[in-house]
């Protein structure tokens, strides 16, 4: 492993207030430099379990690559093999088997997983790294989301990354919306190479973000009020960025928790002048251009033969 000196960590800047949008890449690029560095993969390690993230997604790797012998790499990491091996059969193991289980953990969508390394474990070189590090993320955020790297209990970059993306994880819908929506966008504009890049990236931000079918049922079911039933807009888009939703989620109890929700305040019948009705003309409900009176009398030589509604 090279040493910490040996990169320029702190030319790798991120501004929150500028580039909100590339906080996933700026994490990417810091943490593959730190895992390059000497005892910074037990850091790395730890930020993975913590926050079920993964180093890469396998559907973005070419299978010349994966299938070829001379390309593998050990897995699980060394750190957390040798570190994790007295826990592994006393620490308690992650709760992945969705609300049911979730509900009775109280575990939301900002809990963290379980490690099997525990930070005090960590060699005396990682802890000494980490809060070097801590030091380097306070110089790098540049913007209004540096004042979240203060909520810590101790100078620690694993703490402060945790920090920074659990916070970021608070717009995860606004995320994921925009992933689908990006995959709608995905056309075919005769550029073979371009294409490829485009439709890579499209499909690794639907996994990175991790969007499931569950998201994409709820984002269309957010979507088909059209405006109305604002407060039942606001109760989805809390379900998707608080809860743990898999394709496991009970999706009937939800909906019909909505539509009661819709039923108790009456707001179950269509209005007759919607917004679909607008006149584009006159910019009035109630009729079309077709038959808008504005337009007629406006356009007609004759006023008298313009027709009343």
């Amino acid at each position: 492993m090279a040493q910490l000196d040996r990169f320029k960590l702190t030319a790798i800047s991120w501004d929150s207030d500028k580039e909100p949008h590339k906080f996933s890449s700026w994490v990417e690029t810091f943490s593959s430099l730190v895992r390059s560095t000497e005892h910074g993969t037990y850091l790395e390690d730890f930020l993975d379990q913590k926050l079920d993230r993964q180093i890469s997604q396998p559907m973005a790797i070419p299978s010349y690559l994966l299938n070829d012998d001379d390309f593998s790499s050990p897995s699980p990491s060394r750190h957390s093999r040798d570190l994790g091996s007295d826990e592994d059969e006393t620490a308690p193991s992650v709760d992945n088997d969705g609300p049911p289980s979730a509900a009775k953990s109280g575990r939301t969508a900002f809990s963290l997983q379980r490690s099997t390394i525990k930070y005090r474990d960590m060699p005396e070189g990682a802890r000494t790294l980490d809060a070097l590090l801590y030091n380097i993320l306070r110089i790098n955020v540049k913007g209004a989301k540096n004042a979240l790297l203060s909520c810590v209990a101790f100078p620690s970059y694993v703490q402060a990354m945790t920090v920074l993306v659990k916070h970021m994880d608070i717009s995860r819908n606004d995320r994921k919306t925009k992933a689908f929506e990006q995959a709608d966008k995905l056309t075919f504009d005769g550029d073979v190479h371009s294409y490829q890049i485009k439709a890579i990236h499209m499909v690794k931000e639907l996994f990175d973000a991790k969007c499931s079918i569950m998201d994409f049922a709820l984002t269309k079911i957010m979507k088909s009020f059209n405006g109305r039933c604002k407060s039942v807009q606001f109760d989805i888009a809390k379900d998707i960025n608080t809860r743990e939703i898999n394709d496991q989620t009970n999706v009937f109890d939800m909906i019909q928790g909505y539509c009661a929700d819709i039923a108790s305040v009456g707001d179950t019948r269509a209005e007759v002048n919607a917004i679909g009705d607008q006149c584009t003309y006159c910019h009035k409900s109630g009729h079309t251009i077709s038959n808008c009176f504005k337009k007629q009398r406006e356009e007609s030589p004759d006023p008298s033969s313009a027709q009343i509604i």
